[in-house]
């Protein structure tokens, strides 16, 4: 959010999840906790079966 009350937000692909940690919160995930971020059951919930 920005000083003046304006936000921007968008949807992310479950693909750049680990960049974007690591760009804006300095969170360095290994492959396999990447691949674990973007594999778990909750990333598939409105997928269809």
């Amino acid at each position: 959010e920005y000083p003046d009350g304006t936000s921007e937000s968008r949807e992310l692909e479950l693909g750049e999840l680990p960049k974007i940690l690591t760009e804006v919160f300095d969170i360095d995930l290994t492959d396999e906790d990447a691949n674990a971020l973007i594999t778990a059951p909750w990333t598939r919930r409105n997928q269809p079966n």
